[in-house]
């Protein structure tokens, strides 16, 4: 039964985290929006010390500030931009962002202790469980449908299958390494985004990113 009630949290949690970064995304540019999503690998070290045993040490602590930090530059403060007041779009993106990220991390702790069931239970139970929490919400937010036309549904498709790809690896990986150093991997996500945004977005680095 413990099993089973963490699978149903990691999955619960895990739907939520995504939709908190897409919401992210819609507020920010991509590469903003991973900067804090993918922060988590400070995270998941201190919260791993304290519930899984890892070690962590005084750096961590002061990355962890300097991580702190750097969402601030991101939200973009008016004291750095020189505007009159807060750009409510942003801050609602870093909110978002930082919702997903503390939920990545849990994500990836409960992973831990789910090392030992097959990652295929894992996967099926985050597949089903994400899928009607995904649905309950485009119901709720009237936007439940279909993609409309082959490009939509070639992004849908892509989107399915890169995401199942990513949690499969994911949930090897945390069977065989510790939470920290997975999640330290992970955040190289960061720099794929900067070249993503880049080339297939057009959007250019400024002061703030």
């Amino acid at each position: 039964m413990e099993i089973f009630n963490q699978l149903v949290v990691r999955s619960v949690v895990g739907c939520t985290s995504t939709v908190l970064q897409i919401y992210a995304v819609d507020r920010l540019n991509l590469a903003d929006a991973s900067v804090i999503v993918f922060s988590s690998p400070v995270f998941v070290t201190l919260t791993a010390h304290c519930f899984l045993g890892e070690k962590a040490g005084w750096a961590t602590f002061l990355i962890a500030i300097l991580t702190f930090l750097g969402v601030v530059v991101i939200s973009r403060p008016p004291i750095l931009t020189g505007q009159s007041e807060m750009d409510a779009n942003a801050l609602e993106g870093v909110l978002f962002a930082l919702g997903s990220m503390i939920l990545a991390t849990v994500v990836i702790v409960i992973l831990r202790f789910l090392r030992d069931v097959h990652y295929t239970v894992v996967t099926l139970s985050y597949g089903i469980m994400g899928s009607l929490e995904c649905v309950c919400l485009a119901a709720y937010a009237g936007v439940l449908g279909l993609p409309h036309g082959t490009h939509e549904w070639i992004l849908a498709s892509g989107l399915v299958l890169f995401t199942f790809l990513g949690q499969t690896f994911l949930i090897l990986a945390l069977k065989f390494e510790q939470a920290g150093p997975v999640a330290l991997l992970q955040s190289t996500d960061v720099i794929f985004s900067f070249i993503f945004q880049y080339a297939f977005l057009g959007v250019s680095p400024d002061g703030y990113r």
